[in-house]
Formats: structure tokens, C-alpha cells, sequence
């Protein structure tokens, strides 16, 4: 008898290298994509420069982007806090003794409102991260 082979059909051996092959590429690329999708920032720091001094506000600094958390306003008689009651990547909203201020976190716009007066600034805005 005569043994025939199919040279079509790839050997045990052959499919087991591919498979050695592709299956770490394959890992590496999806480990890769999902870090990239990731925000790995540990640190960022939003700085705020409006040199406005009718309203007494010279630079606003958000260490901490959370709600509730404490925000410092620095002025030309001094510094003040405020407390951030909403914040969204597009606008806070924070609570001073004084008043509100609503900061448009991307083109530093700003209002503030004292009482029922409202007055309106530009703000240059810096952000650090790391």
C-alpha cells in the first residue's frame, strides 16, 4: 500500500508555532488598547489666572476636581476658599462667603454672582498633570 499525504493540510506541529506566534501579538495589541483608553492621571492642577480687580479675583486654583472638595481663590487683599458644589468637565459651579462663582472649565469664563449682581470675566486657563 501506498500512504498518501494531503500537502494542503497544515501539519499538528505547523498550527501549533502559528498559534505561538499570533497569540502574544495578539495579547500585547489588547493590553496596549486598553491602556491607552485608560486616563492615567495621578495628578492634575487647574490654575486660573483672571487678574479682574473689581472683583477682587486674581487666580483660582482646583487641586481636587470633586464635589465638596476645597477650592483656593486668590485675591488682591488676600486668599479665600470656596467649596465646589458641581463640577462637570465643562463647568463648576463653587460657593464662596461672598457668593458663586460658575467657571467654564475650558474656556475659563467666569460669573460671579454676589447677592443679585452679577458681573462677568475671562479667565486664562493653565491645567498641569502628571
Amino acid at each position: 500500500m501506498i500512504a498518501r499525504t494531503n500537502r494542503n493540510k497544515p501539519t499538528l506541529s505547523a498550527v501549533s508555532d502559528l498559534r505561538h506566534k499570533i497569540l502574544p501579538g495578539l495579547l500585547g495589541v489588547i493590553i496596549l488598547t486598553s491602556l491607552s483608553a485608560c486616563q492615567l492621571e495621578r495628578f492634575r492642577h487647574e490654575k486660573y489666572s483672571c487678574q479682574n480687580s473689581q472683583l477682587n479675583i486674581a487666580e483660582i486654583i482646583i487641586r481636587s476636581a470633586k464635589k465638596g472638595k476645597e477650592v483656593k481663590i486668590f485675591g488682591y487683599d488676600g486668599e479665600r476658599t470656596g467649596i465646589i458644589e458641581e463640577i462637570s468637565s465643562q463647568l463648576a459651579l463653587i460657593r464662596t462667603n461672598d457668593g458663586t462663582l460658575k467657571l467654564n472649565r475650558k474656556t475659563g469664563a467666569l460669573t460671579v454672582q454676589v447677592q443679585n449682581r452679577y458681573s462677568r470675566t475671562s479667565c486664562k486657563v493653565s491645567v498641569f498633570t502628571l
